[in-house]
């Protein structure tokens, strides 16, 4: 037969996990968010719970409280409670016995608390626990009681040594943590002191390796100067040995060269010389002589027209026309002689 279970937590995920475990029982759960919650429904169905589930730390009354108004009607006092809370000293459990409860459950649940629980449970008949007799009903609570702790422990002395173990691993921690505070600021100077050497030892290192190495590139860099200088001034004996000996060796060439040119240039330029100047002194001369040679033509047929007139015979005209055609020989002749010095004066210059 299926068990009836109240589960009475302000914790929505408390009472769902606790659901869980409770449904994997085979129980019907019932669920109320606070203590006063839960009075409430007691009062208000008329079929009590098979257990009941109770939170300690709640709004509004608490689990204990609330455990003890239970327990003190005597409508619900046969109802067995089982507190639940996420603090498993044996103060609190001897407050959650004192108060009412048959045991004490951790949280979060475990199945196997849940198991151990129902267990003891299950071995009692919520019938044979009802009795006329108030004495009675206390002393067989009691021995109920007794049994599902001892059930309880035996379950949870793993569990608790775990914890125990939790709890001293917390404790050489917080211990730890302590003794660092204390002697954080000799470990900070100590540790200042430490950076300060390094450091100092660091840079005395640092500048002794960078002379060497300064030291040993200048001197390699000092060679190599030395050494291209060397090649230098050694590329600069040998151009100017190269020099001298081309100069000595195409001074003659030049000089062949140059003469060849000058009888090339006179065989080239001599002829076109000589015709220009000829022309040009052709035309130059005509130009001068023409004028003079009508002048002097006009004044001898002036005179043989008015000799003509007189009757005066023209021998002396004759010896002077004479004359005026040697001059022109002669004319010619210096016109020649100038000619033959400008080509002579031109070669020379484009020599």
């Amino acid at each position: 037969m299926s068990k009836w279970v109240l589960v009475v937590d302000d914790s929505r995920v408390a009472r769902m996990a606790l659901r869980k475990g409770l449904l994997a029982q085979d129980c019907t759960v019932e669920e109320c968010d606070s203590a006063e919650q839960a009075i409430d429904w007691l009062q208000n169905h008329e079929r009590q719970p098979d257990v009941i589930f109770m939170d300690v730390m709640m709004p509004g009354m608490d689990g204990l409280t609330a455990t003890q108004k239970i327990k003190a009607d005597p409508r619900f006092a046969t109802i067995p409670i089982v507190v639940c809370t996420g603090n498993d000293s044996e103060v609190d459990q001897d407050n959650a016995l004192k108060a009412g409860a048959i045991a004490v459950m951790t949280k979060p649940p475990k199945a196997e608390q849940v198991d151990s629980i129902f267990a003891a449970l299950s071995n009692m008949n919520n019938e044979e626990e009802i009795a006329p007799q108030p004495e009675a009903m206390v002393v067989e609570q009691t021995d109920m009681a007794h049994q599902v702790i001892e059930e309880v422990e035996q379950n949870l002395i793993s569990q608790l040594n775990q914890q125990a173990h939790d709890i001293a691993e917390k404790i050489a921690t917080e211990i730890c943590q302590d003794y660092a505070k204390r002697h954080a600021s000799a470990l900070t100077q100590q540790v200042d002191m430490l950076k300060t050497n390094l450091s100092q030892q660091v840079q005395a290192n640092t500048e002794q390796q960078l002379t060497r190495s300064i030291e040993q590139q200048k001197t390699t860099v000092e060679d190599q100067v030395r050494a291209v200088m060397d090649s230098v001034l050694s590329d600069i004996d040998v151009m100017q040995q190269v020099k001298h000996d081309i100069a000595v060796q195409t001074a003659p060439w030049l000089e062949q060269q140059q003469r060849q040119l000058q009888v090339e240039l006179g065989m080239q330029i001599g002829p076109k010389v000589t015709a220009a100047v000829e022309q040009h002194l052709k035309d130059r001369l005509t130009a001068m002589v023409s004028p003079l040679v009508a002048e002097r033509v006009d004044k001898h047929w002036a005179q043989l027209n008015a000799n003509l007139k007189t009757d005066i015979e023209p021998e002396p005209e004759q010896n002077e026309l004479a004359d005026l055609t040697q001059r022109l020989s002669r004319l010619q002749q210096w016109m020649f002689v100038l000619t033959i010095g400008l080509l002579a004066v031109t070669v020379l210059h484009f020599i």
